[in-house]
């Protein structure tokens, strides 16, 4: 999914306890998601990756600053670039 950069999704996976509150599974899970919605939105690959942890970190900041889970937000996220909007 990621080609050259899945690389720096393992990385940002490895520290995503301590920077977004998601366990390294559950983040690459939200990463593979979101990383394919991005590209298929014709987001070039080499910053796709970056903007899918930009996106994910978001939800973290969402969910600290309005309460709830990091995976709630970032799940709400994920379908705001699908279209919904419930």
């Amino acid at each position: 999914m990621f080609d050259d950069q899945s690389a720096k999704i393992q990385l940002f996976g490895a520290n995503a306890a301590q920077n977004v509150g998601l366990a390294h599974t559950e983040y690459l899970k939200f990463a593979t998601v979101v990383g394919a919605q991005l590209k298929n939105l014709g987001i070039p690959l080499d910053q796709v990756s970056t903007r899918t942890n930009d996106l994910i970190t978001l939800g973290a900041d969402l969910a600290a600053q309005y309460g709830g889970p990091t995976s709630d937000a970032v799940a709400a996220l994920s379908s705001l670039l699908r279209g919904e909007r419930d």
